[in-house]
């Protein structure tokens, strides 16, 4: 019975919470999805030094100020990770056990781990050595990511990230699908219609529907960290030894791996980015399929877009010889020409769409209109109450019958 109540106070969470959302999952995801907080664990037998700080602080921002103690959050990088210490010299906890029996023996502290959070069992260290050689340029800033970021942050459905396999035929086999197939999504997937219910978009990017292709196939593509924390993704996926597509979203999280028959025709290229690009029916990231990615950017400046040109400033204009106020007013010819005259209440004038730009080509293509939608969906609400009712008194005649 436990099961069952479960089951349904589930399913009225979803009623309440998502059944007016209109807002694709991706853009969902990237203006409320905070990404996970990976793990920055350092290993030490006695108080972290200056020195050590100073290297620390270096790599983060170089020329930065050192701070007089470590940080605990590296938050205010923009990058999604906290920072634990664990001293060596008092009992360990389990986590910081298990890591710790991971390490190589003989090694120099303090000594940094890195940890993906996604995998829970065992721990998943994407990168360790001695702080005095931590380079954070490569664990969390390479081009690759970079690039990503800068693609979703663009308003962009999703950029498919592809780890190729040893065999050409194949990749080029793949190439070929997937410039074949992402020009037609992008032509024929409709977004929801907007409705003045339920969560509304926070950002003034414009919706569309735009996929990018990144290819890690070469040596200056290359992210070991990167792909160490994409093939976490499922069990065993470090073993397939052909290609991989990772359909990334939001604020870098990894939806699936697609692979083997999956790439065989583009079917389930076309069900990943339908579900992105469908309205959010359950807005708890954690309930969502997929992983966060570690990614630095500063994923809230999409709210400081302003598409156009920069407004220009205006001055209110004002009469020196205004109108008469009496009901007989002079003919258009008989009134007197107003005198302009500048004050110093400065306005902005509103900001105008641009005409020939890249993001010219971003508002046209949002601006085709999606399809209706049909009266299933218009009544959702409606519906999945009369349902969630239905399976309510089932599962009380179930019980009560026994």
């Amino acid at each position: 019975m436990l099961r069952f109540v479960s089951a349904f106070i589930i399913l009225a969470c979803f009623t309440a919470d998502a059944t007016a959302c209109s807002i694709p999952v991706f853009r969902y995801a990237l203006e409320r999805w905070q990404p996970a907080s990976f793990q920055v664990v350092i290993f030490h037998d006695q108080e972290i030094s200056e020195k050590d700080r100073t290297v620390f602080s270096s790599a983060l921002k170089p020329g930065g100020e050192v701070a007089d103690k470590m940080p605990t959050t590296l938050a205010p990088w923009g990058i999604n990770a906290t920072v634990h210490q664990v001293d060596l010299r008092k009992p360990l906890t389990k986590d910081a056990q298990a890591i710790y029996d991971r390490l190589p023996p003989n090694i120099t502290l303090p000594y940094v781990v890195v940890r993906d959070p996604s995998v829970v069992d065992t721990p998943a260290l994407l990168w360790q050595g001695g702080l005095q050689k931590i380079d954070f340029q490569e664990i969390f800033t390479n081009k690759v990511r970079t690039q990503i970021a800068s693609t979703l942050t663009r308003g962009n459905v999703a950029v498919l990230v592809v780890k190729p396999g040893p065999d050409a035929a194949e990749n080029n086999r793949l190439r070929t699908l997937l410039n074949d197939t992402i020009p037609k999504l992008e032509k024929t997937i409709d977004l929801p219609m907007p409705s003045a219910d339920g969560p509304q978009l926070l950002s003034a990017m414009p919706l569309y529907v735009g996929i990018e292709v990144v290819w890690l196939d070469d040596s200056t593509n290359k992210d070991l960290i990167f792909e160490r924390n994409l093939l976490n993704l499922e069990n065993d996926l470090d073993r397939h030894r052909g290609s991989i597509v990772f359909p990334i979203f939001g604020r870098g999280r990894a939806l699936c791996a697609l692979y083997g028959k999956d790439l065989e025709k583009s079917s389930e290229i076309e069900s990943a980015i339908k579900f992105l690009c469908r309205a959010c029916s359950c807005q708890v990231k954690e309930l969502n399929p997929g992983i966060d990615l570690l990614i630095q950017h500063p994923w809230d400046e999409i709210f400081l877009i302003n598409l156009g040109p920069a407004p220009r400033e205006v001055r209110t204009e004002v009469f020196d010889n205004p109108l008469p106020k009496s009901n007989n007013r002079p003919e258009p010819s008989e009134r007197p020409m107003p005198v302009l005259r500048p004050t110093g209440d400065v306005r902005p004038e509103l900001r105008s769409a641009p005409e020939n730009s890249e993001d010219a080509g971003i508002l046209r293509a949002a601006a085709r209109k999606p399809s209706p939608q049909p009266w299933w969906q218009k009544q959702r609400s409606l519906l999945i109450s009369i349902c969630s009712g239905l399976f309510l008194a089932a599962v009380g005649w179930l019980y009560f019958r026994r």
